[in-house]
């Protein structure tokens, strides 16, 4: 009988099919402009329905809650001012409307009381106070930024037009840490300081859930919530797509860096258990170019620990270059921390101290 190998700790690298790396954590940022095969494993080609509450952990869950952004107004000789940085301000048309500071029951222009925004004859639609003293003054064909707006005296400084900040409707546009948050047919655009920035850069090439979608915030979790069908982590900078209360997650197409053949026969769930019930996932594997499977369901059984590793073997080993696995389902109340690979090369079996 051959003696089985023994591999050392400090040898013994499994591979990770999703999971940590040393820069980033899971729940997987959507990522569809890349190669599949070029994915981390904290990234994703094609996943909705993620439990974003669950740090560090693929969980199925619904797109959270968001609120509309505060825009104070008041009503002077009946017509609506919005109150910022302490005067009225209001729009008609291309010009924007503001008074003298501290008035607030009366409207008293200060200077000629508007600037007339006109390199287009395309009416404001909102203005949005951001960072210390600026106002962006969106119309649907770009933003103009607004400077020095709290200056008693009235010194504003303007852009010109921000061509690739332009507003579908009031509600596609917000605030959040000083900087501007815009979503229009192109995506969802960040303006800070000076500079424009494509946050869905990562799914640009198919923008049918990501484009002109109204906008709210989830404040003391630094999320933009885009209507009901994404989410963008500002602090982590993640992706993470919705479609109703179905869940898909697929992980990236897993290869060897040199592609060389591999021997698939195993799979390892490291779970995490929020209850003391049982639970279940349901998975397809994909090998080469090839179609999915069938769903596979796996038993999730609670054993009285908070963590558990399922094994899970397929019906046969298969020796490719590529593969994919694709979860179809899970149990709300179980955590996914790490998917592995076992390989004939590298089998959990092998590993000893």
């Amino acid at each position: 009988m051959a003696r089985r190998k023994q591999i050392t700790a400090d040898q013994y690298d499994p591979y990770v099919v999703a999971g940590p790396t040393r820069d980033a954590t899971l729940p997987s940022t959507l990522n569809t402009t890349m190669p599949p095969t070029d994915l981390s494993p904290v990234e994703t080609p094609d996943c909705y329905g993620l439990n974003i509450e669950k740090d560090g952990r693929i969980a199925k869950g619904t797109i959270p809650s968001g609120t509309a952004r505060v825009a104070k107004t008041l009503t002077i000789s009946a017509t609506t001012y919005y109150w910022h940085y302490n005067r009225a301000w209001r729009f008609s048309t291309t010009n924007l409307i503001f008074g003298a500071p501290n008035y607030n029951d009366v409207y008293y222009p200060q200077k000629f009381g508007k600037i007339t925004l006109a390199e287009d004859a395309n009416n404001i639609l909102a203005i949005v106070p951001f960072g210390q003293n600026q106002m962006c003054i969106a119309k649907s064909t770009g933003c103009y930024i607004l400077s020095n707006c709290a200056d008693h005296d009235g010194r504003f400084e303007r852009s010109d037009l921000i061509q690739e900040l332009a507003v579908p409707a009031a509600t596609k546009i917000t605030e959040l840490d000083g900087a501007i948050f815009v979503s229009n047919a192109n995506g969802l655009f960040m303006y800070r300081d000076g500079e424009t920035h494509e946050l869905t850069r990562p799914v640009r090439d198919g923008l049918t859930n990501f484009a002109s979608k109204v906008l709210t915030i989830d404040y003391s979790k630094k999320r933009i919530i885009c209507g009901t069908t994404f989410v963008y982590d500002v602090a982590a900078k993640k992706i993470f797509r919705y479609s109703t209360t179905k869940f898909r997650f697929t992980s990236r197409q897993f290869h060897l860096p040199d592609y060389a053949p591999i021997a698939v026969d195993r799979f390892l769930f490291v779970i995490e258990h929020g209850d003391t019930g049982d639970g279940e996932l349901k998975y397809q594997v994909k090998f080469e170019d090839g179609d999915w499977s069938d769903d596979y369901t796996v038993p999730l059984r609670y054993t009285d620990e908070k963590y558990t590793i399922v094994s899970e073997t397929l019906d046969r080993q298969v020796n490719v270059r590529r593969f994919q696995l694709r979860l179809t389902d899970l149990s709300t109340t179980k955590y996914i921390k790490e998917i592995r690979l076992d390989s004939e090369a590298f089998n959990l079996d092998d590993y000893v101290r």
